[in-house]
């Protein structure tokens, strides 16, 4: 993110980490089948409508102890 601030460049990072992403990214891109299917801020997309939109299944969340970003957690397991 240095390298973006300081020379005013545009940085692409593709990721399968949303939680990298909101915590790193200053707009958010999501794919589906290879489209399109959101585009916005980390905090819009760490929305539970939007994310079973996209993923087809729901998610727990937890908010950042340093920054307050929320963030997903991990499913219960069984």
């Amino acid at each position: 993110m240095k390298i973006n601030k300081t020379f005013g460049t545009t940085l692409v990072c593709v990721t399968h980490d949303l939680n990298s992403a909101v915590l790193n990214a200053d707009s958010i891109i999501a794919l589906r089948d290879g489209r399109i299917v959101f585009t916005g801020s980390p905090d819009e997309i760490m929305d539970e409508k939007i994310l079973e939109e996209i993923y087809s299944k729901k998610f727990s969340f937890a908010n950042h102890p340093v920054t307050g970003q929320k963030l997903i957690v991990p499913d219960k397991v069984e």
